[in-house]
């Protein structure tokens, strides 16, 4: 079924400026198009401008009464483990509180944790008798870092900086390795 009051420009414009519009006022341009141009029929407007027949029917909701309805996306959210799991912050503290380690530097109040998520989650089941599918390893890394722990790899210590006598030094031991090689009841340890 072909509309003869939308040119393919004007639908063109008509979609261009709907993909540039957000929330309650992308609603009432849509509302406003819909019953200018297709007769209210949220259906057409769902199959011509390729918008959700529910986005059309509440801008001509407000449009006919005009309230704006609020959207509530914080409502929408999944609600973050630590309140679905109210002891749970307080019993990771407890099991990452013997691994924890300040930075070197004390540049920051980070605390690394020299354990890993995954032990983390397996000491919370095994003590706390959380079910397997209560959270998993990545649910447990982002609630040790919301509690200001960062996992990190801890860094093996760095050998020390070569001075000026270690040649020296090295050179002594070869001379004396070499001189206990040719006596015969000398031994050495390498």
């Amino acid at each position: 079924m072909k509309n003869t009051l939308l040119s393919p420009e004007l639908l063109s414009n008509i979609k261009k400026t709907i993909k540039l519009l957000k929330g309650h006022e992308k609603r009432r341009y849509v509302a406003e198009m819909t019953n200018k141009y297709l007769n209210g029929s949220k259906y057409k407007a769902e199959r011509i401008f390729g918008v959700r027949r529910t986005c059309v029917e509440l801008g001509q909701h407000e449009l006919r009464s005009g309230i704006r309805c609020i959207e509530a996306f914080n409502v929408r959210s999944r609600k973050k483990t630590e309140f679905i799991h109210k002891s749970l912050a307080a019993q990771i503290e407890k099991i990452v509180s013997h691994y924890t380690q300040s930075d070197r530097c004390h540049n920051n109040t980070l605390g690394y944790v020299k354990i890993t998520a995954k032990q983390v989650r397996l000491d919370l089941l095994r003590e706390y008798f959380y079910e397997e599918t209560d959270f998993t390893e990545a649910t447990i890394n982002n609630v040790l870092n919301r509690l200001g722990y960062t996992l990190k790899r801890v860094q093996k210590t760095k050998p020390l900086k070569r001075i000026p006598q270690t040649d020296e030094i090295f050179e002594n031991h070869k001379i004396e390795k070499d001189t206990g090689a040719k006596k015969k009841n000398t031994s050495s340890i390498h």
